[in-house]
C-alpha cells in the first residue's frame, strides 16, 4: 500500500511537470511570429509536435523533436525568444537524460 502511495504520487506529481511544460510550450507556439517560410514556422511545428509527445508520453519522439529544434533554433532572429526557447529545449534535454 504504501509503494501505491508512493507511486501515485510520483504520478501526481509528474502529471504536474507535463501540464507546466505544455503551458510553456503554448506560450512560445503562440510568441512565435509565423510567416510563410520561415524558420519561425518550423520552429512552431517543432514545438507543435513536443507537445504532442510530452502530452502522449513518447519520450524517444520528444528528445529528437529537440534535438531537430535545436538545430534551427540559431535562425530564430528575436533573441529575446530565442533565450526563452533554448532554455525550454534545454530542459527538455536535460529530462530525457535522467
Amino acid at each position: 500500500m504504501i509503494q501505491a502511495l508512493r507511486e501515485e504520487k510520483v504520478d501526481s506529481s509528474r502529471a504536474l511537470e507535463i501540464a507546466h511544460e505544455t503551458a510553456r510550450i503554448e506560450e512560445l507556439i503562440r510568441d512565435l511570429n509565423c510567416q510563410w517560410d520561415m524558420p519561425t514556422c518550423l520552429m512552431r511545428e517543432h514545438l507543435e509536435a513536443a507537445r504532442f509527445f510530452l502530452l502522449g508520453s513518447m519520450p524517444e519522439e520528444l528528445s529528437l523533436t529537440v534535438k531537430l529544434a535545436m538545430d534551427i533554433l540559431p535562425e530564430i532572429e528575436d533573441k529575446r525568444l530565442r533565450r526563452r526557447i533554448a532554455a525550454f529545449l534545454e530542459s527538455q534535454r536535460e529530462h530525457a537524460v535522467t
